[in-house]
């Protein structure tokens, strides 16, 4: 029988076992639930569930001349099988509670079915009474006629970022 020394075969056996968990940690790869891979895209705006309504990536858009109006820009889905309407929105002001100016005194949100605000650049959901810096956040609660009520702290964006344009500096 002939001996063969056990280090000749170890040597590229271990070689490959460095090279693979070197090339694990050197691209920062991980695997299991923790994995950087399954975290949700965050987004600038805020999210929340009531009930059946789910109110995704809120924030608000704040004008880039003074004495605009500031815009409320969310997606409400109603993933319910009956119909609900957003029948208030309200800031909290420096001086108090500011309410936000729906077009109509309701926003239909239909049974199975996602409302992006403002529905078109024609008819903004718009904030009027309340001075807001980009940059900063504002707590916004928003009532349903059947849902009930949610809270937001929602980030205030320049209409700049938001819509494209040149920045001030």
């Amino acid at each position: 029988m002939h001996n063969r020394p056990v280090r000749r075969f170890a040597t590229p056996l271990l070689a490959g076992v460095t090279a693979v968990v070197t090339a694990g940690a050197l691209t920062s790869c991980s695997v299991g639930v923790e994995a950087g891979t399954l975290d949700p895209q965050r987004l600038s705006g805020e999210n929340a569930d009531v009930g059946l309504i789910k109110i995704r990536n809120a924030l608000v858009v704040a004008p880039a001349d003074d004495g605009d109006s500031s815009e409320l820009v969310a997606t409400i889905v109603n993933d319910g099988p009956e119909d609900d309407a957003l029948v208030g929105v309200e800031l909290a002001g420096p001086d108090g509670p500011v309410e936000v100016s729906l077009d109509d005194t309701s926003l239909e949100l239909r049974s199975e079915t996602a409302t992006a605000i403002p529905e078109s650049s024609d008819s903004p959901v718009t904030i009027d009474d309340i001075d807001l810096e980009p940059g900063t956040y504002v707590s916004a609660t928003f009532s349903f006629e059947t849902a009930g009520s949610a809270t937001l702290r929602l980030l205030v964006l320049s209409s700049a970022a938001v819509y494209g344009g040149e920045f001030e500096e």
